[in-house]
């Protein structure tokens, strides 16, 4: 009985062509697609048949598709580790996500809805200028927060550009510009508000001289100007003192594109959980 030989000979090298020419042809029926002419190969004085063209040609086509959906997940996962790089999140945060938070309280659930449903709802409140300011006690998870939403924001809107920075760095990265005649001070403040969503954490910890708030306004002028491209402020400070650092200028602007303010106000610190998670395996490891 021959045996059947899944191989379109004609899409072979030259040099296999050569060796395996067909030595006869033969009434051959598929199950699938009915009957066709058979070529048959004799390997080791062994005969076998070619298969059905139609069936190895939708075998090519399933193949296609396959190796098509693995190049453009790659290709996927390529563009979201540059665009993750160009956001600058902190690397402890490259793997946050909305479902890797947890949330302890009624008013961490509540904080967590609103913050996916703007993630979600990015394009549409964008074009409105809405901001976030994440305020209250430190270890609720405010940057966790804000560095899933970027990445959720990134992943799902990839044409939109997310910038995180802490309110230090941005300050220091627009002053080396002052004392460096090479980096131009305007590309340096363009630079915070050319992005999509613009992430400014630690608001309140650096010392804030007039020099910082003359900096800081020239960045949320921009973006004001620039139809009102939304800022997500973080601190670790109340609301109230929030408004006082950032000054009734900017506090205005603010509320004008609807921001919302989210106060991280529950007592008991998720950094403080992890910390107890990490110190029993640390415990078990030490044998103590």
């Amino acid at each position: 009985m021959l045996k059947l030989l899944n191989i379109d000979f004609n899409k072979q090298s030259m040099p296999t062509r050569l060796v395996m020419e067909p030595v006869q042809s033969i009434d051959s029926i598929c199950g699938v697609h009915g009957a066709y002419i058979g070529e048959v190969f004799r390997f080791t004085n062994q005969d076998r048949v070619s298969g059905c063209p139609k069936c190895l040609e939708e075998g090519y086509q399933k193949q296609a598709v396959s190796d098509l959906a693995k190049t453009r997940k790659l290709l996927q996962e390529s563009n979201a580790r540059r665009l993750f790089r160009q956001s600058m999140l902190p690397e402890k945060y490259l793997t946050a996500t909305f479902n890797s938070y947890k949330p302890i309280c009624d008013e961490s659930r509540y904080v967590l809805k609103v913050i996916q449903n703007y993630s979600r709802n990015f394009e549409q409140l964008q074009k409105k200028g809405t901001s976030l300011i994440f305020h209250g006690n430190p270890g609720t998870g405010k940057t966790f927060l804000s560095c899933a939403t970027a990445k959720h924001i990134q992943e799902h809107f990839t044409s939109k550009k997310v910038l995180y920075c802490t309110y230090g760095q941005m300050i220091d990265s627009i002053r080396q510009a002052y004392s460096d005649s090479t980096i131009s001070k305007t590309d340096r403040i363009q630079s915070f508000i050319e992005p999509d969503l613009l992430i400014i954490d630690e608001i309140g910890i650096a010392n804030e001289t007039t020099d910082e708030y003359v900096l800081f306004n020239r960045v949320m002028d921009g973006r004001y100007l620039a139809t009102a491209k939304p800022v997500i402020l973080i601190s670790n400070y109340s609301i109230e003192q929030v408004n006082s650092k950032l000054g009734a200028a900017v506090m205005d602007r603010l509320r004008e594109s609807c921001s919302f303010p989210l106060g991280f106000s529950w007592e008991e610190s998720y950094r403080k959980n992890i910390a107890d998670e990490n110190r029993n395996e640390v415990c078990d490891l030490l044998g103590i």
